[in-house]
């Protein structure tokens, strides 16, 4: 990226002065010398300025329609909050355009054991996101889903949450959260 920007700005100034000669000779000499001398030098001159205007140009193209392309797009996040002392799921789209195709995955890293307390990969699965996907979710749209009350625990356990989504366009997107669940204690809502 920056050899492109370097070989833009030099480019400008190569055709900036050869522009700034031709014309200043242009005007200094006259027209009847200048189509005299038409094939020596000014019609390579301008062959030139114009490749070198043409590919500046496109260098400018390409690196706008990248730029608009990575600011102009979804960013779907998922993550857990606490409202009232009652642990959520919350998935936003923190992102300026609509998102489609919602899909969400749980790959579990460390599962520890503990008998009599909720798994929270199991309420997570059974939650419509999991199961069915989101069809769409629009920028500042945010969806909240219920795990646990107040007072209920859960066994502590280490997952990757994958969010894949695509944006209008079809383009797709990929978003990788880890979490371990006795974290969410620390949650304050």
């Amino acid at each position: 990226m920056i050899k492109i920007i370097i070989g833009f700005i030099i480019g400008f100034f190569i055709s900036f002065f050869i522009t700034l000669y031709i014309c200043t000779t242009h005007f200094l000499i006259g027209i009847d010398v200048i189509l005299e001398n038409l094939n020596n030098w000014a019609v390579p001159s301008y062959t030139l300025l114009t490749i070198i205007i043409v590919f500046s140009a496109l260098i400018s193209i390409k690196t706008q329609t990248t730029l608009h392309r990575e600011i102009h797009r979804p960013v779907i996040i998922g993550d857990f909050l606490r409202r009232d002392g009652s642990l959520y799921f919350r998935l936003k789209n923190f992102g300026n355009f609509v998102a489609h195709d919602i899909r969400l995955e749980i790959e579990i890293i460390n599962k520890i054991k503990e008998k009599g307390e909720k798994n929270i990969i199991n309420l997570l699965k059974k939650l419509n996101p999991f199961e069915n996907g989101i069809n769409i979710l629009p920028p500042n749209g945010e969806l909240m889903y219920f795990l646990r009350g107040p007072g209920e625990s859960l066994k502590d356990t280490l997952f990757v949450l994958t969010i894949k989504y695509t944006d209008s366009s079809k383009r797709k997107f990929k978003e990788f959260f880890s979490y371990k669940v006795a974290d969410f204690s620390n949650i304050v809502g």
